[in-house]
């Protein structure tokens, strides 16, 4: 899990294809555009409510499109 690691990790690696792409603490690794690229992941990378580290929240392809619509 992304969240824990950003949670416990002192120093996190990107791997794409094997080999590190980004080395570093969770803070400076696991960023939006970090994990678009290396992961091609979109996400909200928010700083945890409660410890001094990243949050992850995945978005869907649809999430990108009814994000202007309200919640029921």
């Amino acid at each position: 899990d992304i969240n824990l690691a950003a949670q416990y990790a002192d120093e996190i690696l990107l791997l794409k294809s094997g080999k590190i792409v980004q080395k570093g603490s969770p803070n400076e690794v696991l960023t939006r555009a970090s994990l678009k690229r290396v992961l091609g992941i979109d996400a909200i990378v928010q700083t945890h409510p409660t410890e001094a580290c990243p949050h992850i929240i995945p978005l869907s392809n649809h999430q990108s499109h009814t994000s202007s619509l309200p919640l029921l």
